[in-house]
């Protein structure tokens, strides 16, 4: 049971990490496409494994965990990307507000 809130980390990891970018919208729809088939493959086998009684709820909360997926997918992939007003060289950390021309962050000196 570990392994679904584990897959909807890598999958909010993934869109957290390529926001803004066809990657991160390709990782939210197989994100959900895979829960989607694992609810699917796994309701079917269980109709053939048991003569059509089964665990009637494990399939409602895969569909629930692909919707919650995909709404936290989908808000995260949208969020913006910053970027540095007065970035270092180096590191590219924001340098903003610091009074010297031309700066370099301390741990890229």
């Amino acid at each position: 049971m570990v392994l679904f809130p584990a897959y909807a980390m890598l999958v909010c990891y993934l869109t957290f990490r390529w926001r803004r970018t066809w990657i991160g919208w390709a990782s939210v729809f197989l994100g959900v496409g895979g829960r989607g088939s694992v609810r699917v493959v796994l309701s079917s086998g269980q109709h053939a494994a048991h003569g059509g009684v089964g665990w009637p709820l494990f399939p409602i909360l895969l569909g629930a965990e692909a919707g919650l997926v995909l709404f936290v997918g989908v808000f995260t992939v949208t969020l913006p990307v910053e970027v540095a007003d007065m970035p270092c060289r180096g590191c590219r950390y924001d340098l903003a507000g610091l009074e010297v021309d031309n700066p370099i962050a301390p741990s890229a000196a």
